[in-house]
């Protein structure tokens, strides 16, 4: 895909003149956000397209795009706390040299009420 520019010479929300000097400027992340934004909203796509002079094709490309990142940042899981109880079971088995055969070397499905099992003691 190309990059997104713009005409610099003409001011925000105008086209600019089919005889004046185009200087090519680079779309930042932000003013594109803002420019999905308001799509998101209900503004007319090509109402839109006219102020920005952006391709409506390019406007949808970029509100798929940030659907698309919407849906990968709520997909992710951050922080889930049987993960991390999981690796410091290992850190603890590889602390103690407990053999890879063992507890540490199997995959365990661990459940949300589930406790860890015993190793050993740590007197």
């Amino acid at each position: 895909m190309g990059r997104d520019i713009i005409a610099s010479g003409a001011a925000e929300g105008e086209r600019s003149s089919p005889g004046a000097a185009l200087e090519m400027t680079p779309w930042s992340a932000n003013r594109k956000k803002e420019v999905v934004l308001r799509l998101m909203r209900g503004e007319p796509i090509d109402a839109l397209s006219r102020e920005f002079g952006v391709e409506i094709y390019r406007l949808e490309e970029w509100h798929q795009k940030a659907l698309r990142g919407i849906e990968t940042a709520l997909k992710a899981r951050e922080g889930d706390p049987l993960a991390a109880e999981l690796d410091g079971a290992e850190r603890v088995c590889e602390a103690f040299g407990v053999p890879r055969s063992s507890f540490c070397g199997r995959k365990v499905r661990m459940t949300p009420h589930m406790p860890l099992p015993v190793i050993g003691h740590l007197d």
